[in-house]
């Protein structure tokens, strides 16, 4: 119940009690002018009668709060509860942090670093797994994490002719999921075609690998362009997929705390 809906009920109660001791004493007055051998016995419920009349006096002279201070009072406890759920959020998301950290480099270990220092201004984790050499006319599925935490799942085609591949497919019997990308294409001895999907798009995509490595998983990059993934790239993309996904809770508890950190500085303020 609000401060001032108890102070008002508060309020009512006493004057309502002072009231009634108020006509006690009126009635006492009066009997002790008409019948004055009770005069002694008399003085003293005087005396008592005197102090709800004061009580009388106090409660008429409060000040009922205006509306103004109504509001305000309203919004200052608003403030401290949501400061409350602030803090226990702040506490919580770093509790979760804290956990999350040390999986990182354990995970790390099973990817290598690569950068092209003249001409990329960042580096990506690319699963040990994963050939890179040798690839140059085979079809196949590249994935990596960026120094920055995003997902990049690249989809390699080579052919005679332009396939345009604009949608990647990963299905197991009746099961699958796809996504698009964005595509480029250049000539070299054979057209190559590299599409890129990025993060959510990309996630569903590994975590389809994931739940489904021990199954046999077709790729279809375009109508003419069908292969299925061996053991290790399955186990790459399955890796890559459970970094990917530790990399994005870590970036969302991360941003989580820094608004809360904000959110309750400003509360603070206010209050």
């Amino acid at each position: 119940m609000h401060f001032f809906q108890i102070r008002r009920q508060s309020y009512k109660k006493i004057t309502n009690y002072a009231t009634f001791f108020h006509f006690f004493f009126v009635f006492s007055f009066f009997v002790c002018i008409f019948a004055p051998k009770f005069d002694k016995i008399m003085k003293k419920i005087l005396f008592l009668g005197i102090l709800p009349l004061l009580l009388t006096a106090f409660c008429a002279c409060q000040k009922k709060p205006s509306k103004v201070e109504l509001l305000r009072a309203e919004k200052h406890r608003n403030d401290s509860i949501e400061l409350v759920h602030t803090r226990q959020t702040l506490l919580s998301a770093d509790s979760l942090l804290q956990t999350l950290i040390p999986q990182v480099e354990p995970l790390m270990k099973l990817f290598r670093y690569e950068k092209n220092e003249k001409y990329e201004d960042s580096g990506y984790y690319i699963h040990r797994l994963l050939r890179t050499e040798g690839n140059t006319t085979r079809n196949f599925i590249q994935a990596m994490v960026a120094d920055d935490r995003r997902l990049i799942l690249r989809s390699y085609v080579y052919s005679a002719r332009p396939v345009n591949q604009q949608t990647l497919r990963l299905s197991v019997g009746e099961l699958f999921v796809e996504a698009e990308g964005s595509n480029h294409a250049f000539e070299a001895e054979g057209i190559h075609e590299i599409m890129s999907i990025f993060g959510d798009d990309a996630l569903r995509l590994l975590q389809f690998v994931d739940a489904n490595r021990d199954e046999r998983i077709r790729v279809q990059a375009a109508a003419s362009i069908v292969y299925y993934l061996t053991k290790d790239e399955k186990q790459a993309l399955s890796d890559t997929y459970a970094l990917a996904a530790l990399m994005k809770q870590i970036h969302d508890l991360e941003q989580t705390i820094d608004r809360c950190n904000r959110q309750a500085a400003i509360l603070t303020t206010r209050l």
